[in-house]
């Protein structure tokens, strides 16, 4: 390649990356209206400098940005830590395998960088996610956590081979006892082979390891190099699934359907902290025939067990971490619980203790700057930052400004059965608004039903 070409493929890359809002990780500081620090009290106003993808310093106005940094002026913006999802299907081409045992199974394999999954969690202020297999199979595979930046599964993986997951939810045509039965028979033979693996003189371990990398996950499982991420749906759930725990001696952390509320004096007699599926609540008849409303997230919150929250791609309000941190306040989960949800309890869940989910000295420059509170309804993420490089922006986000301009909304259809109605050539056709005498708000408003960008 020419040094002439090699200078336009640069100068493309370059734009390319602007385009889409990013720029590289650099040395420089913020400063913000306000820092939601989660492991403290907020800074109103407050600083934070980052070297090396990593911040240095946070604090407010007393701190001094060293001469000739470069500062990005967030005096308008909220900066928090990146949102953190510990359980997600985010970007998998197919979120379950239908074999009974795929522990096989890497999510790797199924990862596309590229999916609109990906560019939504970006959008939503994601940094980090532990992307695993769905419910299908009650063994499910492999996850892995990921920053959802780059355009290859190598860049975007942090930690491969991260958890395992086990779902206890029984499968269609099976019984709960028959799966329980089943998952415990496959343990037995992964223990049994464990031992004999280990009478094997050193060569012939080695041979007989590659004859079969099936058990690999379980092996790592049993040896409690990975945790067992297990869905639960009902109380005798978890307690099966701590049961297997103390058996094998692997570290369990339950995904709970509020189905599961029962479970809650046992959860907290273990000490473990918990996953809550997208949906935090639900209603049970009583005998009576009353209806009860059941707020998970209220009942973990008051009993003491840190918990963490996770989102729902496909959903129009549940994509959004700040959404169903908001949705734990509605329940009765103090503002603070509600942050650490989506940033800090997660991070400790995935083994990152204070290196993620907060802004202080030397933890990883993961943040967000948002256009106000975080559990505020107009709340918008205008930038995130993953070590200290920016991978979105929302004033270079041009799918959202297609979405919000009036431009890009479909028209409206006749309903079915009723003739469209001629158009007159020598009239000019009014606003879609127009024709429903809709205002502009509401307009607004049905254009975008989380409220508009500020």
């Amino acid at each position: 390649m020419t040094p002439r070409a090699l200078a336009a493929l640069v100068l493309l890359t370059a734009s390319s990356a602007r385009a889409a809002g990013e720029i590289p990780a650099r040395d420089f500081a913020v400063r913000a209206k306000t820092i939601v620090r989660i492991d403290g009290s907020d800074l109103s106003p407050g600083v934070a400098i980052i070297r090396d993808g990593r911040f240095a310093q946070v604090g407010g106005e007393e701190i001094q940005i060293p001469a000739g940094m470069p500062t990005v002026d967030a005096t308008t913006r909220v900066l928090m830590p990146g949102f953190i999802d510990a359980h997600s299907q985010r970007g998998l081409d197919r979120t379950y395998e239908t074999a009974a045992d795929a522990s096989f199974v890497r999510i790797s394999d199924a990862l596309n960088p590229v999916s609109v999954e990906i560019e939504d969690a970006r959008r939503n202020g994601i940094t980090t996610a532990l992307v695993l297999p769905g419910d299908r199979a009650f063994l499910g595979g492999r996850g892995a956590v990921i920053h959802p930046q780059g355009i290859s599964v190598d860049e975007m993986i942090v930690r491969q081979d991260a958890a395992l997951k086990i779902s206890l939810w029984p499968q269609p045509g099976t019984s709960r006892i028959g799966q329980l039965a089943r998952l415990r028979e496959i343990l037995d033979g992964a223990r049994k082979y464990r031992d004999e693996q280990a009478k094997r003189k050193p060569r012939a371990r080695e041979e007989n390891s590659q004859e079969d990398t099936s058990r690999e996950a379980l092996q790592a499982l049993l040896a409690d190099e990975i945790p067992a991420f297990v869905s639960c749906r009902t109380a005798e759930d978890v307690a099966s699934a701590f049961e297997l725990a103390a058996k094998d001696g692997f570290h369990v952390v339950p995904v709970l359907a509020p189905t599961a509320w029962r479970a809650v004096p046992l959860l907290r007699s273990n000490h473990v902290p918990v996953v809550l599926t997208p949906w935090m609540d639900s209603w049970e008849r009583q005998p009576d025939g009353t209806l009860q409303h059941v707020d998970l997230a209220r009942l973990l919150a008051d009993a003491g067990i840190p918990f963490a929250l996770s989102t729902d791609p496909y959903d129009v309000a549940a994509q959004h971490p700040w959404y169903q941190a908001a949705l734990a306040v509605r329940q009765g989960v103090p503002r603070e619980t509600a942050l650490r949800a989506i940033t800090s309890v997660p991070a400790k869940i995935l083994g990152f203790g204070a290196r993620k989910g907060v802004i202080s000295a030397g933890a990883d420059a993961d943040f967000l700057l948002l256009s106000a509170d975080p559990l505020a309804l107009d709340c918008w993420v205008e930038e995130s930052y993953i070590r200290g490089a920016r991978v979105y922006a929302r004033e270079s986000d041009e799918k959202l400004k297609r979405l919000m301009s009036p431009g890009g909304e479909p028209p409206l259809l006749s309903a079915p059965g009723e003739p469209d109605e001629p158009e007159d050539e020598d009239e000019e056709t009014p606003p879609i608004a127009d024709k429903r005498g809709d205002s502009k708000d509401d307009e607004t408003q049905r254009r975008w039903p989380l409220g508009p960008p500020r």
